[in-house]
């Protein structure tokens, strides 16, 4: 073994592990549970498989059940089937077929009839709710410790969830009185909005084209207000990132990163929180003063809804650059219209994120640990 793989054997993160153990020892003691609700939704789907495609079927709890290869922004995937716009990243020879049928004929992942509510008991256990050891509600912000070293990471979203974001980052302030908590807001200024969003935002956002102006334009209707007579304008920084800063009323202060997409070594594009670390490690005085990403307290900020995935990407990330930070915590709007079906289809995604984590021995080691 080489020095550098002695030095990738470790897994360098027990805050990152420790927060991923949540999530996997919640799924493993359902899909241990031979009555799981999911098992119900795997053979719902499997039953309304064409017949000549019902056997040798492979991985059911996904949105892309084909595992092609092919990527998607998250919230492109809540409909629980492949979008037909999709372009695949990868080459023909990473493609790989589990059926036998076209994947026009693989049904919607979908809740069974009647069990809504056991779908939900699932998602509350993987604290898609908040409620939980490292997911909270926003309206449980003040069990999220907070110190001179707290950073609130923003992520970037769609419709109208960055200013849902940025209002829970504003609440998680006012609920510890700490306006000089640093906020990092990060997105992805290539994701171009769509009518419909552009329908949606409008109120708030008529003039927003990218997901980089949806959350200037989220932050300033939230009371935040640009440094600069043009919001939209950024400071570039050597590693190919930009950033511009918003201040509010409260003297609380956001750093609008628009992070350098990184890639794989397969060639596909990295996940927005690796982008986002690997962006921050490469220019530390966007922290402001001493505080370096390895020394903060994050607290991610995203819908509970997706926290089951914030904290498996945060291991993914931390791990593959080789750091840690001092905790992690995700905090979080809770909407009423994130429905069992909604929550179905996340569960398949942590599950398969899970499935892939456990396939490189040292995530699995790191994973399994003792029980």
């Amino acid at each position: 073994m080489t020095g550098e793989e002695l030095a990738n054997s470790v897994v360098v993160s027990p805050v990152a592990v420790e927060a991923a153990r949540t999530i996997y020892r919640a799924l493993h003691t359902e899909l241990s549970d031979p009555n799981s609700v999911l098992y119900e939704a795997v053979a719902s789907r499997w039953a309304t498989m064409p017949a000549e495609a019902q056997f040798g079927i492979g991985r059911l709890l996904l949105t892309d059940p084909m595992k092609s290869g092919v990527t998607f922004e998250r919230y492109r995937l809540q409909a629980g089937v492949v979008p037909e716009t999709g372009v695949d990243d990868a080459s023909i020879e990473r493609t790989v077929a589990l059926w036998s049928a076209a994947g026009s004929a693989v049904p919607k992942l979908a809740v069974p009839d009647g069990a809504d509510e056991r779908v939900m008991r699932v998602a509350d256990s993987l604290q898609m709710r908040g409620g939980g050891s490292v997911v909270y509600s926003r309206q449980e912000a003040t069990n999220v410790p907070v110190s001179d070293t707290t950073v609130l990471h923003v992520v970037g979203a769609a419709n109208n969830a960055p200013r849902e974001r940025v209002q829970s980052a504003l609440e998680f302030i006012e609920a510890h009185n700490a306006p000089d908590v640093r906020i990092v807001a990060t997105v992805d200024p290539s994701r171009v909005l769509r009518q419909a969003e552009l329908d949606k935002v409008a109120p708030f956002a008529p003039n927003a084209k990218n997901e980089a102006e949806l959350m200037i334009d989220s932050a300033l209707s939230q009371g935040f207000e640009a440094s600069v007579d043009n919001p939209y304008g950024t400071r570039t920084l050597q590693d190919g990132s930009s950033y511009t800063t918003l201040r509010h009323a409260n003297g609380a202060t956001l750093i609008l990163l628009q992070p350098a997409t990184q890639t794989k070594v397969d060639g596909t594009k990295q996940t927005g929180v690796f982008n986002a670390y690997s962006a921050l490690l490469k220019n530390p005085d966007l922290l402001g003063g001493d505080l370096t990403l390895e020394d903060s307290d994050i607290v991610h900020i995203s819908s509970t809804h997706y926290g089951a995935m914030a904290i498996l990407n945060n291991l993914r990330a931390v791990h593959d650059l080789r750091f840690s930070t001092e905790s992690f915590h995700v905090i979080g709007d809770n909407q009423a219209s994130r429905t069992a079906q909604a929550h179905l289809i996340e569960i398949g995604l942590a599950t398969d994120a899970i499935d892939q984590m456990l396939r490189e021995p040292t995530l699995k080691t790191a994973l399994l640990g003792t029980e």
